[in-house]
């Protein structure tokens, strides 16, 4: 049975990480530092795409196919792996706006 609760925070989840991401390309097209904001748009999908594969774990679908590959987002490594891509994104956003107001 599936708990519509949890049910509808992961689409919660999936539809707020995904805007995110739409927000982040916009946001590029007006601010510019095109690898920064690509970064942030990435994270934001790899947030989305973990977000997604819970969603359809809780509906008892298995997309892994017998395959590992996609555990590698339920794993401690990812987490890492977004917080650099973050981390590396918003330095480079640090140093253009700091260029502007310094």
């Amino acid at each position: 049975m599936i708990d519509l609760v949890e049910f509808g925070l992961h689409v919660a989840v999936v539809l707020l990480t995904f805007g995110a991401a739409i927000f982040a390309y916009l946001m590029s097209r007006e601010v510019g530092r095109f690898r920064a904001w690509t970064l942030m748009i990435v994270g934001f999908l790899f947030l989305t795409e973990r977000s997604f594969v819970l969603l359809l774990k809780q509906l008892g679908l298995d997309i892994t196919f017998g395959s590992d590959v996609l555990s590698f987002f339920d794993q401690g490594l990812f987490p890492l792996l977004v917080a650099l891509i973050f981390f590396v994104a918003m330095s480079d956003l640090y140093r253009l706006f700091y260029k502007k107001t310094g």
